[in-house]
C-alpha cells in the first residue's frame, strides 16, 4: 500500500479547499506537505509498482489545480500571502515536476525515464527528476548516460547525481572519470564545494588503488572542514590508511603519530561506512537546496554563480540551430531558460515517445503562460 502517496493526496485535497492564503499556510504546516510529498515521490520513482499509478495520477492533477489556484489566493501584500507565493508556490512546482517523473517511472519504467531525460522540450526540473530516478536504480546499461554527464559543462545537479551513481560501476573505469572530474572543477570553488563530497564518497566506495596518488596529493592540497563528510583531507587520510595501512602527515594533522589522529580517523571511517551503506544517495536530492525560513527547512532552488548546461557537447560536426542564450537558475523552476534546437543523443522508442509525450510536456500554468508570451513576441 503506497501510504505516503495517499497521505500526500489527502494533504493536497485539504490545500485545495483553502479559501485564503492564511488558511493554506496553516494547512501546509499542519500536514507537513514538503516532508510527506518528497517522501511519496521518492518512493514512487524508485520502484516499478504499477498499482501506485492511480494515486500518482490524482496527485499530479491536484498539484496542477493548486498551481492554478494558489497565485490567485496570494495576490495580496500581507506577510502570509508573500510567504505563500515566495516559498509555497515554487515548492508546489518542484513537487509537480517530481510527481510527473515518478508517474512516468510507474507507467513506462526506465525506457520512459530515458525518454524524459532526452527530451529537450521538457522542463529542466522534470528532466532532472527523471535522471535522478535512473541514477537511484543504477542499472548496468545506464552507465553511458551517467558517464556522459560527468563533465563540468553539464548542470551541477545532473553532475552530482551522476557522480553518486558512478559508485555502482567499478568495472567501467568510474574512478578514473571521477578523479578527472575533480581535477577539472578544483579551481571553481562553487562547483568544488558542491561536487567534492559526492566525488570522494563514490571514490571511497569504489576503493580503486590507482587513486592513491590522487589522495596523497589531497593530504597537502585538499580543503579542510569541521564536518568529516566535507573535509577533503580527512577523506584522503582515511583512503591512504586504507590502501597503505599507515597514517601519513597532512596539513590538518602534521604529526601522524598523535593518538588523537588515529581516533579521529576511526570515527570518520565509521561515519563514511555508515553513510555509504545507509542509502544509495547519502547526499540526498540536489535540485532543492536548504534555506532557513521561520525556523523551518524550506527547499529553494540553488542559485549558481555561472551558467551550466544540462546538455553535454553534441557530437563533432553537429551544428546548433541558433546561439545559446545565457541561462541562470533562479528560485522558481519555471523561470529556467532552456536550450533550443539541441540534438538528442539517443533515438526514442516509438511507443515510449507516443505515450510519454502528454506527461513530458505537461507544465505548470506559470510555465505555459510564459511560453505563450514568448511565442507572441
Amino acid at each position: 500500500m503506497p501510504e505516503a502517496v495517499y497521505r500526500f493526496a489527502e494533504a493536497l485535497r485539504r490545500l485545495s479547499a483553502a479559501q485564503t492564503a492564511a488558511r493554506l499556510e496553516a494547512l501546509w504546516r499542519t500536514w507537513e506537505v514538503p516532508a510527506v510529498g518528497w517522501e511519496a515521490v521518492a518512493r514512487a520513482r524508485r520502484r516499478d509498482v504499477q498499482r501506485w499509478e492511480p494515486a500518482l495520477r490524482e496527485v499530479d492533477a491536484l498539484l496542477l489545480e493548486l498551481l492554478r489556484r494558489v497565485p490567485l489566493l496570494a495576490v495580496a501584500h500581507e506577510p502570509v500571502a508573500v510567504r505563500v507565493r515566495t516559498f509555497r508556490l515554487p515548492e508546489l512546482e518542484r513537487l509537480q515536476h517530481a510527481t510527473a517523473a515518478a508517474l512516468v517511472a510507474q507507467r513506462f519504467g526506465p525506457a520512459g525515464l530515458r525518454t524524459v531525460v532526452d527530451d529537450g522540450d521538457a522542463p529542466i526540473p522534470r528532466r532532472y527528476f527523471a535522471f535522478l530516478a535512473l541514477a537511484e536504480r543504477h542499472r548496468r546499461r545506464e552507465w553511458p548516460l551517467f558517464a556522459r554527464y560527468l563533465t563540468p559543462d553539464a548542470h551541477h545537479a545532473f553532475v552530482g547525481a551522476a557522480a553518486e551513481a558512478a559508485r555502482f560501476y567499478p568495472e567501467q573505469g568510474a574512478a578514473t572519470l571521477l578523479e578527472a572530474l575533480f581535477q577539472t572543477v578544483r579551481s571553481d570553488l562553487h562547483l568544488r564545494a558542491f561536487l567534492s563530497p559526492r566525488i570522494l564518497e563514490s571514490l571511497y566506495v569504489l576503493a580503486d588503488a590507482w587513486t592513491l596518488p590522487f589522495f596523497r596529493e589531497l593530504l597537502t592540497a585538499g580543503f579542510t572542514d569541521a564536518d568529516p563528510a566535507r573535509c577533503e583531507v580527512t577523506r584522503a587520510l582515511v583512503m591512504v590508511r586504507r590502501f597503505t595501512g599507515a597514517i601519513e602527515a597532512s596539513v590538518k594533522f602534521p604529526d601522524p603519530r598523535d593518538r588523537v589522529v588515529a581516533e579521529t580517523l576511526d570515527r570518520a571511517e565509521r561515519l563514511f561506512r555508515t553513510s555509504s551503506n545507509s542509502s544509495a544517495f547519502p547526499m540526498g536530492s540536489y535540485w532543492p537546496a536548504q534555506s532557513v525560513e521561520s525556523g523551518s527547512q524550506v527547499n529553494v532552488m540553488m542559485r549558481v554563480r555561472r551558467s551550466h548546461s544540462p546538455w553535454v557537447q553534441p557530437p563533432p560536426g553537429t551544428a546548433r540551430h541558433r546561439a545559446d542564450p545565457p541561462r541562470f537558475m533562479t528560485t522558481s523552476t519555471s523561470r529556467s531558460v532552456q536550450r533550443l534546437g539541441e540534438p538528442r543523443h539517443r533515438p526514442w522508442s516509438g511507443r515510449a515517445r507516443g505515450l510519454c509525450s502528454a506527461i513530458v510536456t505537461t507544465a505548470s500554468p506559470a510555465v505555459r503562460s510564459r511560453s505563450r508570451s514568448r511565442a507572441n513576441q
